[in-house]
């Protein structure tokens, strides 16, 4: 077992500074206008009290309430059906990524107890600590299983009822016209509680995203179901910074513009000027460090640094105000660089893992690396439990150790003198590194392969415009990418101590 083994021990209790844009989606909502989603609520169904009773059962994430008595809100228009002949009010339902395709876990889902106290949306890092209140509390909530189903409990009665899908700054509210009491209210289709696609379904986290030869994570959030319209330099969720790529024989071009028919052609900022300015990488949530095909961190014929002065501390800086960053690869210097984020692995540019694909393997000693496991089954990216295709794997650290969490690796026949037996690909860690529990903010993942590999029609390296250079038409996540989802949807959520189950909001 590695050292993700040696998760922290206690759930964190820092306050969090919680952020909703409402969107309301159905009619009669209370927060405003409903969007133009196919996704409508009329009155809940007439099918009784469902199966898996109260707190969810097989297949259902966590159950729970506010855990306090009721005094005002919602949660007063819940209904004792004890000795009705029926089940509980309950609603329940399956949450899906953007393109409504693949069930996600871990989600929170709830009804709040006083829709109007829930607070908005601003962008750029912020300490989001899992297991903290929800402001006014919450009427009834849950968490989604491997299977992206949840079942609500005590659901209050009557009309324009809300509920609320979020992970991390990922939020979509759904607004019931009228809930029945004491059976269970289900959503018209298992693909109707999706987050949010746009804007105008929902709340969004602002990603930056610096492009690179090597890889085209640019084309990953198109097939995970974002909007085009999304990646508007200006008005867009996601902004695109113009990487670089490698020269020589066979050179490695990133995509560094629109195509001229969109966003008019405009050129993307430059990566550099981007995280050499920390006021910049602060209007984000989310920054993600695509693959270049170089370090670029002045070792040995990886080009000359351009990281260590400004970008590295920047970066560092960044998350630990409770930043998300995740990096690919020749990335690794943002962490093999970092004197804190350094000290979870030990790092080594070594040989390129045999064969291509190899076979990895799910590090499943801990509960969410169990729902990974399962996770990738459920959605066809595994044959069987513990076992991930990894197409262009890579090597640059032999060991992860404690607070890092190794998610995935290669089990190579190579010797173990040569450090290169075992080949870690997905890393993660809270930061700031090594802080108390009470103390963490932020989270960092690490991938170890190109994303992608094994994706037909990308065309990364050519130096293509966008969106001509990703696969088209937008098709399915590879298996690979998939994984990619898993953990991606993974930073973007609450920080916790992940030696335990996540909790339902509160």
């Amino acid at each position: 077992m590695q050292a993700n083994k040696l998760v922290k021990a206690s759930l964190m209790k820092a306050g969090v500074a919680m952020t909703a844009l409402l969107v309301s989606v159905g009619f009669g909502s209370a927060q405003g206008c409903g969007s133009s989603d196919d996704s409508s609520f009329p009155n809940g169904s007439n099918d009784g009290g469902g199966a898996n009773g109260e707190g969810g059962g097989p297949g259902f994430g966590g159950g729970g309430d506010g855990g306090e008595a009721c005094t005002a809100g919602l949660c007063t228009q819940a209904v004792d059906c004890s000795g009705q002949g029926t089940g509980d009010t309950t609603i329940s339902g399956i949450v899906t990524d953007p393109a409504g395709k693949n069930p996600l876990y871990n989600i929170q889902v709830y009804i709040p107890n006083v829709p109007a106290s829930v607070p908005s949306y601003t962008d750029g890092p912020s300490c989001d600590v899992c297991g903290t209140s929800i402001p006014g509390g919450v009427a009834s909530s849950a968490v989604t299983g491997i299977d992206g189903s949840f079942k609500l409990t005590k659901v209050p009665v009557g009309a324009n009822i809300p509920v609320i899908v979020q992970v991390g700054k990922w939020r979509r509210t759904y607004t019931f016209a009228n809930i029945n009491k004491c059976v269970d209210n289900a959503a018209p289709s298992n693909d109707v509680y999706r987050l949010p696609k746009n804007q105008s379904e929902g709340h969004i986290p602002h990603i930056a995203l610096t492009t690179g030869g090597a890889d085209s994570m640019e084309c990953f959030f198109r097939r995970m179901g974002i909007d085009d319209a999304e990646f508007a330099p200006t008005t867009g969720r996601i902004r695109l910074y113009a990487g670089k790529g490698t020269g020589g024989g066979n050179p490695q071009n990133p995509t560094i513009k629109f195509d001229p028919a969109v966003n008019g052609g405009a050129a993307f900022p430059d990566s550099r000027a981007f995280w050499n300015d920390i006021t910049q990488m602060n209007a984000y949530d989310i920054v993600v460090y695509s693959c270049e095909g170089q370090a670029y961190d002045g070792t040995p014929n990886n080009g000359p640094d351009d990281k260590t002065a400004h970008g590295i501390p920047n970066t560092a800086d960044f998350l630990n105000r409770g930043g998300k960053v995740f990096a690919s690869h020749w990335h690794r210097g943002f962490f093999s660089l970092d004197p804190k984020l350094s000290t979870i692995a030990t790092w080594d540019d070594l040989d390129n893992p045999t064969p291509d694909p190899s076979t990895g393997t799910i590090d499943d000693g801990f509960p969410k690396g169990a729902a990974f496991r399962d996770w990738l089954v459920k959605v066809g990216a595994s044959p069987t439990a513990d076992v991930l295709s990894i197409g262009n794997p890579r090597q640059n650290s032999y060991k992860v150790v404690a607070p890092g969490t190794e998610w995935a690796y290669i089990k190579t026949s190579k010797s173990a003198s040569s450090h290169e037996d075992h080949v870690p690909e997905f890393t993660t860690v809270d930061t700031p590194v090594g802080a108390a529990d009470t103390a963490l903010c932020g989270k960092a993942a690490f991938s170890d392969l190109h994303v992608s590999s094994g994706v037909g029609g990308d065309h990364a390296g050519s130096g293509d415009t966008w969106p001509t250079i990703c696969a088209s038409p937008v098709g399915d996540l590879s298996a690979q990418e998939k994984a990619l989802e898993f953990l991606f949807f993974d930073l973007s959520a609450c920080v916790q101590n992940d030696s335990v189950a996540p909790p339902p909001p509160r």
